[in-house]
Formats: structure tokens, sequence, C-alpha cells
């Protein structure tokens, strides 16, 4: 009975490691398969790219900036260009509807009237108020992907607008690959970001692997935080240092009596 159970073991064993390789085959001829399809995808994708006009998005995205500032706070090329629409209008000649003024209607006409009547209407001013200079931080964010400074007051708007129609054109001339994109650099700030973070949190103090808050890095909670183990001495000089400013007055104060 123990050979026979042995034996059926062994077959049983067999046929797990039957199965267990033809799963591998398997699977290593999926992955190839996945590999070839992306590598396909990869290619296509960059020959899609590849016929795309280079920095297209930084382009799009100058041209943006610079009409949404425009439009916004630059109020007088606006007014510009009615005055100059206006212009163009022909005046009519022998009109025959010149002499004709508004009906006016009586009032005395009414037999009843009761009640105070209808309030005149408040027409609201047509003049367009002057814009007030505000930036978001999505602003601040572009134009730092495009490598600009924004402005910080209404004076310096015309002149960020010019930086960006520069910036366009300079674009334009730049071939593929010779600069960083406006995606690369947000990848770059963002692994950037992510390892000052992951820096900071590791740089703290430690002391035999645990966090040693009785260094200068922490400030005590309380007057008795010594009891506790937390540096009394925060925020103050150390006694060398109080030694040296001492002897500094002394040879100040002597040299003054002299």
């Amino acid at each position: 009975m123990r050979d026979g159970f042995r034996e059926a073991n062994d077959k049983w064993y067999d046929i797990q490691r039957a199965v267990k390789a033809q799963k591998k085959l398997k699977y290593e001829e999926e992955k190839e398969k996945r590999e070839e399809e992306k590598a396909a995808w990869t290619a296509a994708k960059e020959a899609e790219e590849a016929l795309k006009i280079p920095y297209e998005e930084e382009m799009y995205l100058c041209e943006f900036l610079a009409k949404s500032m425009t439009k916004t706070y630059l109020v007088g090329d606006d007014a510009a260009k009615v005055d100059d629409k206006k212009v163009d209008v022909i005046a009519v000649q022998d009109d025959p509807f010149a002499n004709f003024v508004p009906f006016k209607k009586n009032d005395d006409a009414v037999f009843l009237k009761m009640g105070k009547g209808k309030k005149p209407r408040v027409r609201a001013s047509k003049k367009k108020a002057a814009p007030v200079f505000k930036l978001n931080a999505d602003s601040f964010q572009q134009f730092g992907l495009l490598g600009l400074t924004p402005p910080t007051s209404l004076d310096a708007v015309q002149k960020s607008v010019d930086e960006l129609k520069a910036k366009k054109e300079w674009y334009s001339e730049q071939e593929r690959g010779s600069v960083p994109t406006a995606v690369e650099t947000r990848k770059a700030n963002e692994k950037a970001a992510q390892k000052l973070r992951q820096g900071g949190s590791a740089s703290a103090t430690k002391k035999n692997g645990k966090l040693d808050i009785s260094s200068d890095d922490f400030a005590p909670l309380s007057a008795g935080g010594s009891a506790s183990g937390v540096n009394a001495m925060w925020g103050q000089k150390a006694p060398e240092d109080i030694d040296e400013q001492a002897a500094d007055e002394t040879e100040e104060a002597l040299e003054a009596s002299a």
C-alpha cells in the first residue's frame, strides 16, 4: 500500500509539474505577443507624433495666454479697435428719417390713475470698469512651463504679452527634441517635488534609528520639557557663543574708554 501511494503521489507531482510548465510556456507566449503589440503601438504613435508640428502644445499655450491677458487687462487696445470700426461707417446722405423723433406717450390721456405708478427704470452704466489685476496659481504654473516670468502688476501685462508672442515665434523655429516640452517639464517638476518631500522626511534627526525630539530641530512644547528629554535650550544661544559675545562687548568697552 505504501509503494502504491508513493507511485500515485509521484504521478500526481509529475502532472502538476507538467501543468505548471504548460502554463509557463503559455504565459511566455502571451507576454511576447503583448510586447510585440506594445512595440507596434509605440511605433505607430511615434510616427503620428512625427507628423505633427514640433512644440505645437507650447505654441498654443503662448497664444492662449497672450489672447487671454490682452482681452482681460489691455482695455485701451480694445477701445482703439472699436474706434477704428466706427471710422469705417459711411454716413447716410439725404436720410428720410432724419427729422423723426421717438413717440412719447401722453400721461394726461389716462382717465383714472391709482397708486404711485411704475418706478423709472435706472439703466446701468455702459462704461467698462477698470480691470483688477489678479492671477491664479494655474497662470503661474503655465508661465513656468514656458520658462517665462508672469506679470506682477497691470503695467507689466504688455511686456508679458510681447514675451509670449516672441516665445511662440521661438518655439516655431526649434527642431523636435532640441528643448524639453511642457509635459516633460511638468513631470520633472513633480518628480523634484516628490524627491524634496521624501528628502525632508528622511532628513529628520534620528538617534539609534528613532526620531530624536531632543535635537535643535524640534521646539519644546512646555517649560518642563527638559524633564522628558526635550531640548530645554532650544532657541537660546550656546554657552560658548555667550562667552564670545561677552568678550567682544568687553573689548569694545575698553576701546571706547581708551
